[in-house]
């Protein structure tokens, strides 16, 4: 895994806790922003009102966002990966949520497996989950590509997350009729019943359904108790000057009741302020996919941490405004 692709999650994170209030969806705004919280609060707005487009447009210098544009027409043009069998298995579990009464028929289906799973499985939910937190804390200490300052804040998010997955109502029925309303709605609302059509949608088309399905995504995190919004509404950004074209940004927002904390760069570029991980992980994105076209479906995570054809949102940015000369 690449440490580009690591760095952008960890981006993600960092962004998705903070918030303000800017133009609104649709509104055009010059990228960057005026001071180094601008810029990361922008971004932050931008994923608030589930628009991923504008999360690119106003995160990244212009000449970047559409050299990036460009190369995701590119990388559209590479021949397909995935196989019949997986994508006849793919939609048909997109046909359940498009089919006539799916909610229904969904619910159904479900809710006697959901109290067979909570008799089999109820008293060894908190084990598992401890496990898993186990896992993912050794993961990210045996990563090679994430730095000591990337490490702690991940795993402070793995020390909130756990216990909540551990607690959370996941059986609990009248929960479940609602998350699978949700679903349906979410999965509908992508209007793909063929997941071949990935692989051709053009960047704002892509980023548009991206952004329904982190929308939907939060509703269900929020309906078992993870409610990034009040994540959200609790962050404070402060910026520390390091020199006329860098600062320090330091995040504070609390996650599942508990404070939180984590710091990232800003840049200037032609008198606008980024943030220097978004830009380093698109170009790291462009290299690789300069370098090794056919891994052009496999080269960073969308905005969301979303996954599958997702993961080419960030998968172009030029070095015509790079970063790296403002280091």
């Amino acid at each position: 895994m690449s440490k580009g692709f690591l760095r952008a999650w960890l981006l993600a994170a960092v962004l998705m806790l903070a918030a303000c209030h800017h133009a609104a969806p649709g509104e055009s705004a010059p990228p960057g922003g005026a001071s180094p919280t601008e810029a990361a609060q922008l971004l932050v707005d931008r994923l608030k009102h589930d628009d991923f487009i504008g999360y690119w447009r106003q995160g990244l210098p212009a000449d970047d966002f559409k050299t990036m544009q460009s190369d995701w027409a590119l990388s559209r043009q590479m021949p397909s990966t995935l196989k019949p069998a997986d994508r006849e298995r793919m939609n048909a579990w997109l046909a359940q949520f498009d089919a006539p009464h799916a909610q229904s028929t969904l619910q159904a289906e479900w809710l006697p497996k959901l109290a067979g799973y909570q008799r089999q499985y109820a008293d060894q939910l908190p084990m598992l989950m401890s496990v898993m937190q186990m896992v993912a804390g050794t993961a990210i200490d045996q990563s090679a590509s994430l730095t000591t300052s990337e490490k702690a804040p991940l795993h402070d998010i793995v020390g909130a997350v756990g216990p909540w997955a551990a607690k959370a109502p996941w059986f609990d029925p009248a929960k479940a009729r609602q998350g699978i309303a949700i679903a349906v709605a979410t999965v509908q609302g992508l209007g793909i019943k063929d997941v071949q059509v990935l692989g051709s949608l053009d960047f704002d088309q892509a980023m548009i359904r991206y952004a329904a399905f982190f929308k939907g995504l939060k509703q269900l995190l929020a309906l078992y108790g993870l409610d990034i919004d009040a994540s959200l509404d609790s962050v404070h950004v402060s910026a520390s000057p390091v020199d006329a074209d860098h600062a320090q940004l330091k995040i504070d927002y609390v996650l599942l009741g508990h404070p939180m904390s984590i710091t990232t760069t800003a840049v200037r570029i032609e008198q606008r302020w980024f943030v220097l991980n978004l830009i380093d992980t698109v170009h790291e994105a462009h290299q690789r996919l300069q370098a090794s076209p056919a891994d052009a479906d496999s080269i960073g995570p969308a905005p969301t941490g979303t996954t599958g054809a997702a993961a080419v949102a960030a998968s172009a940015a030029t070095p015509a405004s790079s970063a790296s000369s403002h280091r």
